[in-house]
């Protein structure tokens, strides 16, 4: 199966041989990236959002929401509304 040592409930150590100044340089590395997107986003957020203003919904009218007008008949020939059923 693998070609490693197998353990099963020990302590394993991942990488033994590491030297100290990879974990170094791999945090400074993950920090600077980490940091450059958290500013960028803080102070470039119309990027991500946008800069259009945001809609007034009660600018809309009726017929831009799909809502039919009052004298339409919106119900299909023989139709019988539930309170007039008997």
């Amino acid at each position: 199966m693998g070609g490693g040592p197998w353990h099963y409930r020990e302590q394993q150590v991942l990488a033994p041989d590491t030297p100290k100044w990879h974990w170094h340089y791999a945090f400074v590395i993950g920090f600077t990236v980490m940091f450059y997107s958290g500013y960028m986003t803080y102070n470039h957020f119309g990027h991500i959002v946008g800069d259009n203003p945001a809609p007034v919904p009660s600018s809309w009218t009726d017929e831009e929401l799909g809502i039919p007008p009052d004298e339409e008949d919106i119900y299909p020939p023989g139709y019988i509304p539930l309170a007039q059923r008997q």
